[in-house]
């Protein structure tokens, strides 16, 4: 099964074209050509650009195909593909963001003048009416039939209908050796078996559209700064060019032919070759690579028609003297016909290109040129049906043909499926802008085109069934709309019971742990990757509050989070009060408590806590992790954008619950309306965490330090002894903290070695939330002293050992599930992985 291969994936297309347009092959060059002027041979029409991308995309408006580019990217073996493949719902937007940032950078698109993304209209979900949204499921189900598209999608359920099989023998299997080798084979065969999977899902059209709209919004935010400062830096995106996502009634094909033909698009991104018989002369087809792109190839007008000129046999004495207009339209005529007796998208080729196709042709050409001197530069009605018949007579003497033969089983229907698919591609299904409208102007003012100022189109396009022709287009169907919201975690979820987590991709196990708050290094091997997942199997998925603002130097620049670090413009007159540090000597506490008597404590700035933020946030105050030694407290005013404003800023510190730093945290509060008292200023506070710096709701140490301070200011108005205004009996911040029977500092502690029963003790205070007192203090630091004394390893090894036991009993009886927490989880971890024996004789 491992072995099986994947039928190869059948190009839609014009059959053959590529191959003919660019062959060395003599049958091809060495054609006989009319004319005295007619050369001997031509080149490839498929050239190396000059100038490479930088020179290509200078000033131009560039046109893309989007469904093209996204398989182009994202398909194969990208992690995107891969996401899409386990669940085509997950939110792919970071990495999909990331990607297309490399493609414009390296691409140089930033030196375009402007950028056009058609999308077809079965992803943006939005037709121009009922007629289109019938026309198009009519339009699609003869296209896939006819290049195998439905026969691919049957092969392609069938392939993971087997995978599936051989996924619940998996999981039946008890015998250990059987396991494993079908794990390892269910692991190679995964991505030959969802290679063909469709990589274009909603998920990872509504991304793309997303990075349009948001990198649109920063252009549009850029250009005003860079006018008003008068100067434009080299990396600025006020330079970079616009971007618009648009719809298009059937196929992007058609709408990006029209905006080439009219000249409002210089250049198009694609691979297919049904833009070149829709007269898309200029077009790029190579050099998509992401990292490092590969020469850049395509055609152009001029290799385009001296190809065909050998190829068809076209008098070249005649094409001097023609306007170029009209011969680009004689070419791309012939290009349709040729497309249709050869085989297109949506009929089924009756000759070869290299048996009868360029012969059929040719004998068209002739004809055309026979009636001396009237030399009519165009395909009419009858010129098409009369191709279809010389076709149809010619295919059907060969008896060989069969599938032609089992398609069409009568000249009438063959040639109305002729004369359809001609229409197609030369009529074209298409939105064009309105009569009158200065397309010129438009290209200039390409800004105009992306913010919908001035842009009126209506529908064209007699081919049957579209009926709809020369109606109006809305806007808001012209336009692609950006999603409402798009998630940030991705592989959010999985079904372990369809995909095991040992059949799956490291990649993919990787970012569903990311989405837990676990992040795996880039060394981290398979073995210890598959360890970690039963651990968090049954953790819920980061909030993605938390999952922006984890500690990840992955996330980071994908989501391009930077952090927040705001500064405060103090006038000098400001007046600073700073702790003395030594608890001996008295210090005047009156600027304190005039500092907090200006500040509301009610209202808790404008950030929103969960009520999981708010109890650990309580928990860190009230366990001593805010550390108020040192403390500085700075009143006076403050410049801001109107004018100057009072403001109080308290400096204090805070520990974290898992880590060794000592986070600085700054709180201002500042006069806001007609409050009478200061309120919290988020945007002015700060936290040196990476949550802190980036978001204010997630912060606890901020939400911790703004409860200490509430707590000392109620405390302090409230106790007897300090009602006064001498402050009788406290003579600095450290007698008031034990008046008050505020938390100490942890620090005071935190550095010196506990022996269990001390840490019990002190957990037994912290669940009957007893702060702590001098006494508790002192009876703390003489157990210290004499488990210092009389060390014993030995029993602390047992007594440790003896806690993990417990810790498995625990969890193997669900007591106390480690999947409830993350670092349960990784505690669990470190359990099973040095206490092995131990956790052998406990199980």
């Amino acid at each position: 099964f491992s072995r099986q291969k994947c039928p190869v994936l059948v190009k839609m297309g014009i059959k053959g074209l590529h191959t003919i347009l660019n062959s060395s092959e003599s049958k091809y060059i060495n054609r006989r050509a009319i004319g005295e002027n007619a050369p001997s041979n031509a080149v490839a029409a498929e050239h190396c650009l000059p100038g490479g991308w930088p020179q290509q995309m200078k000033g131009q408006i560039v046109g893309v195909d989007v469904s093209v580019l996204l398989h182009r990217l994202f398909g194969g073996k990208h992690t995107v593909h891969k996401l899409v493949s386990v669940n085509p719902d997950n939110s792919v937007y970071p990495l999909v963001s990331r990607t297309m940032n490399m493609f414009f950078k390296t691409h140089c698109l930033r030196e375009a003048a402007g950028i056009v993304f058609v999308h077809d209209p079965k992803l943006v979900a939005n037709f121009h009416c009922e007629n289109c949204r019938a026309a198009y499921d009519d339009f699609m189900e003869t296209k896939y039939e006819l290049t195998r598209r439905t026969v691919q999608r049957l092969q392609r359920q069938q392939r993971i209908a087997e995978w599936e099989q051989r996924v619940e023998v998996l999981h039946s299997t008890q015998d250990a050796n059987v396991k494993l080798a079908l794990e390892r084979e269910l692991q190679e065969s995964f991505d030959g078996v969802f290679k063909g999977a469709d990589v274009v899902t909603q998920s990872v059209h509504d991304a793309f559209v997303k990075w349009v709209h948001d990198y649109v919004s920063q252009v549009v935010s850029a250009r005003p700064v860079a006018i008003k400062t008068n100067r434009v830096l080299v990396s600025d995106m006020s330079r970079y060019p616009l971007m618009v996502c648009v719809n298009s009634p059937v196929e992007a094909d058609d709408q990006l032919a029209y905006f080439q033909r009219c000249g409002f698009i210089d250049h198009i991104l694609t691979v297919d070759s049904d833009l070149l018989a829709m007269g898309c002369f200029n077009i790029i087809t190579k050099g998509f690579g992401i990292n490092k792109p590969a020469t850049i190839r395509g055609y152009t007008e001029s290799s385009v028609v001296a190809r065909l000129e050998v190829l068809f046999g076209v008098d070249t004495k005649h094409l001097h003297v023609q306007p170029s207009a009209v011969q680009l339209g004689w070419m791309r005529g012939l290009l349709c016909l040729f497309s249709c007796i050869v085989g297109n998208d949506y009929i089924v080729g009756a000759l070869g290109p290299e048996r009868g196709g360029l012969d059929a042709l040719e004998t068209f050409v002739r004809g055309k040129c026979s009636d001396g001197d009237c030399y009519r530069w165009e395909v009419t009605n009858a010129d098409v049906t009369k191709v279809a018949r010389d076709t149809w007579a010619t295919a059907t003497a060969n008896t060989r043909k069969l599938k032609f033969m089992r398609k069409y089983h009568s000249e009438e229907a063959y040639r109305d499926a002729f004369e359809t698919a001609f229409n197609i591609y030369y009529v074209g299904r298409y939105w064009r802008f309105k009569p009158g409208t200065d397309i010129e102007k438009l290209k200039h003012n390409f800004k105009d085109f992306a913010m919908g100022h001035n842009v009126s189109l209506e529908c064209h396009g007699k081919v049957h069934p579209l009926l709809c022709d020369g109606a109006a287009v809305p806007v808001s169907t012209f336009y692609v709309q950006c999603p409402s919201h798009m998630d940030q975690r991705m592989a959010k979820d999985i079904d372990f019971r369809k995909f095991p987590a040992a059949v799956l991709p490291d990649v993919v196990l990787a970012w569903w742990l990311m989405a837990r708050g676990c992040e795996i290094d880039d060394d981290v091997d398979r073995n210890s990757l598959l360890r970690l997942v039963p651990l968090f199997q049954h953790t819920p998925c980061y909030s993605e509050q938390q999952f922006k603002t984890t500690f990840s130097t992955v996330l980071y620049p994908m989501l391009q989070l930077t952090a927040h670090v705001p500064c405060v413009a103090w006038l000098p007159d400001a007046t600073v009060w700073t702790l003395n540090a030594d608890p001996t000597q008295t210090q005047d506490l009156k600027p304190l408590k005039s500092a907090l008597s200006h500040c509301d404590f009610s209202v808790s700035g404008g950030s929103k806590h969960s009520a999981n933020d708010t109890i650990k946030a309580e928990a860190t105050a009230r366990d001593g992790q805010v550390v108020w030694n040192p403390l500085v407290v700075k009143t006076g005013d403050i410049k801001v954008r109107d004018g100057e404003q009072s403001a109080i800023q308290f400096v204090l510190q805070c520990v974290p619950s898992f880590k060794s730093e000592l986070y600085s945290v700054e709180l201002v509060f500042s006069k806001r309306g007609r409050h009478h008292q200061m309120l919290l200023n988020d945007t002015l506070s700060y936290c040196t965490c990476k949550r802190g710096a980036v978001n204010a709701s997630t912060c606890s140490h901020r939400r911790a330090v703004f409860i200490w301070l509430h707590n000392l200011h109620v405390l302090w108005e409230s106790h007897p002894r300090m009602a006064s205004a001498n402050l009788a009996g406290a003579k600095n911040l450290f007698e008031l903290v034990c008046l008050l029977k505020l938390s100490r500092p942890v620090l005071d502690v935190s550095t010196l070695p506990l022996s269990v029963p001390q840490v019990l003790k002190v957990y037994k205070m912290a669940q009957n939330q007893r702060c702590w007192s001098n006494e508790d203090e002192e009876s703390l630091r003489g157990e210290i002293e004499q488990y210092l004394r009389d060390p014993d390893p030995s029993q602390g090894l047992q007594q440790v050992l003896g806690t993990c036991k417990k810790l498995l009993h625990a969890n193997n009886s669900g007591a106390f599930p480690w999947y409830k927490s993350p670092m349960g989880a990784m505690m669990g971890m470190l359990i099973l992985d040095h206490f092995s024996d131990e956790t052998n004789a406990a199980s």
